[in-house]
């Protein structure tokens, strides 16, 4: 408390020093009044003055309320408690996927056909401090014969809580071809926009990604029902 008023106070009114003492008889009668001599006194000094005389009226009573202290000097000064808090810019955050709005299920295999065009969709939450997102579709990532076979950016979100609005939902569309016949997997990347270069990654930590596993047989193929175990997803 000591440091508030010493830090709020004019320089000449720090250096005053107010001493405690009994109250006296006449105590009670005194009245807050200037001096006859105050006109040749800094204004430092009249505020001193006045202020011991102010506490010398409430005899026990003031002496028992140091915080009054502050109350009447903060008054004289017209010092404001505080600064106004400085907020701190929000930590960009890697996307949450949220795999129940996954589309379609990444836990059986897609059955398709060269001509077919699924779409592969998903939501996910993120703080991105301004930055844009983008989002691609890989044909066995980290495996041979990988390929980018789509991809899109969308604007930043700031969603990462329920609280602060819906997740962001982002979905691209793939025309299986000939070079997709047999079975392979096809990974959506999502990434700040900053983070990703084709296929090169900066940082592995802030990439949310789903992946499918497709069977695509030729225009007059068939398919069947097939567990991803069965198409390679388990290896």
């Amino acid at each position: 408390m000591r440091r508030l008023f010493r830090a709020c106070l004019p320089k000449n009114v720090v250096s005053a020093t107010f001493e405690s003492r009994l109250p006296s008889a006449g105590d009670a009668e005194t009245e807050i009044s200037s001096s006859d001599g105050a006109a040749g006194r800094s204004p430092g000094a009249q505020l001193t003055e006045i202020t011991q005389q102010f506490f010398r009226t409430l005899g026990p009573a003031g002496l028992a309320r140091p915080w009054l202290v502050g109350l009447v000097m903060l008054t004289q000064t017209g010092c404001l408690l505080g600064e106004t808090p400085e907020y701190q810019s929000r930590r960009q955050t890697p996307p949450v996927i949220l795999s129940e709005f996954t589309s379609p299920s990444p836990n059986r295999v897609l059955n398709g056909r060269v001509g077919e065009t699924p779409t592969f969709t998903l939501k996910f939450r993120s703080e991105d401090a301004g930055e844009r997102m983008s989002f691609s579709l890989i044909r066995n990532f980290q495996s041979e014969g990988v390929a980018v076979l789509g991809s899109s950016s969308t604007g930043p979100s700031s969603n990462l809580y329920k609280t602060e609005g819906d997740p962001t939902q982002v979905s691209l569309e793939y025309t299986f071809r000939a070079s997709d016949v047999g079975c392979n997997s096809y990974t959506m990347l999502v990434t700040h926009k900053g983070n990703i270069d084709f296929l090169d990654i900066d940082d592995p930590e802030d990439v949310g990604s789903v992946t499918w596993w497709a069977l695509v047989v030729g225009v007059n193929g068939e398919s069947g029902d097939v567990l991803v175990g069965d198409c390679g997803g388990a290896q």
